[in-house]
């Protein structure tokens, strides 16, 4: 009788933890590919709720790029963060949870996709937070960005979120690369700037964005069709896709690589001889 009463207490006790794990977050979208909840920051005073464009937040999405790894030999080189299906099931959902967050709500997303590796995809996860701050600007902050998922990550309806909030993260091996107008890496009190965290002046965003760069789904392939030889075929929206990285993002991201080898140096942590070496390994990316 008296296991059968601790038992019991511990079910209790179980249930009881999971609850509270749930009473913090609301959420707005899970499916299999992507979830968004709405997290409850009491100490905060978001400037929710908040209204954007969808097309202004897919073009945000669309615009971020980080330093990641790639390749046999896995050099390090710009990529896009999110993938154009991701774009078109997240943003959605990103527009709808800031127009129903409370000012002590934050949002909350993950995102499932899939990387091309040197053979083979990768399952890989993107993780981080959205929130409008009391200047009107847009944070997006992560806390990983295409981590490799586990073979139990199947779908992200079941997913749990980082206990380390996104705004916490003070290093990575995957830095975010910044030169679109209106967007900053957010910068601390004593100066220095976080890798993870974007702030977005969507206005100025939006109002300096090339109309090359606003993003345009990429659409599946169609039949072709056979037509006559003095016949022109002009592509509709659908038909076009934008490069995911640009030349003018490819060398923002060298020059972010360079500052951080010189930090590394400056530091102590690189000696001078392989300083010059992974130096002249970036600078050698330009002329390619």
């Amino acid at each position: 009788m008296k296991k059968l009463a601790v038992l019991w207490s511990v079910a209790l006790l179980l249930l009881t933890a999971c609850a509270s794990v749930q009473l913090g977050q609301t959420s707005v979208v899970k499916q299999y590919h992507h979830a968004v909840v709405l997290g409850q920051q009491a100490d905060q005073a978001f400037a929710h709720p908040h209204h954007l464009q969808l097309d202004a937040v897919k073009d945000l999405l669309a615009q971020l790029v980080y330093v990641g790894a790639a390749g046999i030999a896995n050099e390090e080189t710009p990529m896009a963060v999110f993938q154009s299906a991701e774009i078109e099931r997240l943003a959605p959902s990103l527009q709808q949870a800031l127009q129903h967050a409370s000012p002590q709500q934050w949002v909350r997303f993950v995102s499932f996709g899939q990387q091309q590796g040197v053979l083979f995809s990768n399952s890989r996860k993107t993780e981080g937070v959205v929130f409008i701050d009391s200047d009107n600007n847009v944070n997006i902050a992560f806390s990983y960005i295409n981590a490799k998922r586990a073979p139990s990550e199947t779908s992200a309806i079941y997913h749990q979120f980082a206990k380390l909030s996104p705004l916490e993260v003070a290093g990575t091996e995957t830095p975010l690369v910044v030169e679109n107008a209106g967007l900053h890496l957010k910068k601390m009190a004593d100066g220095s700037q976080v890798c993870m965290w974007l702030e977005v002046d969507m206005e100025t965003f939006e109002d300096h964005l090339d109309v090359e760069d606003q993003y345009v789904p990429v659409a599946p392939p169609k039949t072709t069709l056979s037509l006559p030889l003095n016949a022109t075929h002009k592509p509709d929206r659908g038909e076009t896709s934008v490069p995911a990285i640009t030349p003018r993002q490819q060398q923002q991201a060298i020059k972010q690589q360079l500052k951080f080898l010189k930090s590394l140096f400056e530091d102590g942590l690189i000696s001078s001889k392989e300083y010059e070496e992974e130096k002249a390994k970036v600078l050698a990316k330009m002329n390619q």
